[in-house]
């Protein structure tokens, strides 16, 4: 699919490197590329469209652009996108900087595409909502969904590179020493080792939150805003405990999940084979199951161990979920906005 100029800000970062694998795996063509960035200026970086410099990001770098995605985090993009909106392109900023601005469209295009119309600014939900989504979007389009309770365990490539460089020195260092690193040791702004470890704690904690912190705030605030609707009177409540794991890039979630109409586990496997992006992988006795390991690299998330608690009447289910929180949880969403903009249409 051809499509005009593309500006990337924060190419050469994970994310921004993931979105240009996701535009090339997907035969997007840009007629021009142009990769920005900050401490990389000047240097080269080389992509599946070819070795490309590293350039400020200026008025130059902006005209004629279609899309200009931001991937340089919620400062970055706080600081620049207010001084290029209403301009002929379209912003796709990954960050949380605008997600909860009530005029800016919060999208994952194959649960609320419609809602882009014009804006020329569209945020992307946090890397947690947008895989949990995938799974719960098709349910409560059949089943409607009245409550979610939500276990994650979160892989430390949502926490940037620096903490997936410090969890693979923790395990090198193990393996040398025979033993994990307990005292004196981070992970990436986090105070306390990764490997062998797990933190029960993601971002910031605010009193008005009640103890739940921010990573666990988001996945409430932006379910309601994509799935459940700002304007729904009755609050569909999204209760989240948020773990780092010592995983590579890989998202998994315990869904416990309270239905307003009955189901059952095969009518409930059904609607999710029949979704867009996602695949049941639940033969437990087996072993076949939706791993980390087995779930990297995958554009679908994964869904298993469908069952229902026996005392609630077919009106609560469990699920087991995985997805790759760079692909899935981040890359992907972004150029699904482009492709559906293109009119290339995605519905579950």
């Amino acid at each position: 699919m051809n499509l005009g100029k593309v500006v990337l800000v924060g190419g050469t970062g994970m994310v921004g490197r993931e979105i240009l694998e996701v535009m090339k795996k997907h035969d997007l063509k840009p007629s021009k590329l142009i990769i920005t960035g900050l401490r990389t200026i000047g240097t080269n970086s080389i992509t599946p469209y070819g070795e490309l410099p590293v350039v400020a990001l200026d008025e130059n770098t902006l005209i004629d652009a279609q899309f200009v995605f931001f991937a340089a985090g919620a400062s970055v993009s706080r600081e620049l996108i207010p001084k290029l909106r209403g301009r002929d392109f379209r912003i796709i900023d990954l960050s949380s900087a605008f997600r909860y601005k009530t005029d800016v469209p919060l999208i994952i295009p194959s649960i609320n595409g419609d809602a882009i119309g014009q804006a020329d600014l569209i945020s992307c939900p946090n890397c947690t909502t947008s895989i949990a989504l995938m799974a719960l979007a098709p349910i409560h389009k059949n089943c409607g969904i009245t409550r979610v309770n939500l276990v994650s365990y979160q892989a430390a490539s949502g926490a940037g590179k620096d903490a997936l460089d410090d969890l693979e020195n923790q395990i090198e260092a193990w393996s040398l020493n025979g033993f994990p690193i307990v005292d004196d040791c981070h992970t990436g702004n986090v105070p306390l080792p990764l490997a062998g470890n797990l933190i029960p704690r993601i971002d910031v904690l605010d009193p008005i939150w009640c103890g739940f912190t921010k990573e666990e705030m988001k996945t409430q605030w932006e379910s309601q805003k994509i799935l459940f609707g700002l304007n729904n009177k009755e609050k569909v409540f999204v209760n989240s405990t948020c773990v780092r794991v010592p995983i590579r890039r890989c998202h998994s979630m315990v869904l416990t999940i309270e239905l307003e109409h009955t189901s059952n586990s095969l009518e409930i496997e059904n609607i999710l084979n029949n979704a867009f992006g996602v695949t049941v992988i639940d033969d437990a006795q087996n072993w076949s199951l939706p791993i980390p390991l087995k779930m990297e690299g995958k554009e679908e998330i994964g869904v298993g161990r469908i069952r229902f608690s026996p005392d609630k009447n077919g009106k609560e289910l469990i699920l087991w979920i995985c997805g790759d929180q760079l692909l899935r949880g981040a890359a992907l969403t972004a150029v699904e906005i482009v492709e559906f903009i293109l009119d290339k249409k995605i519905s579950y």
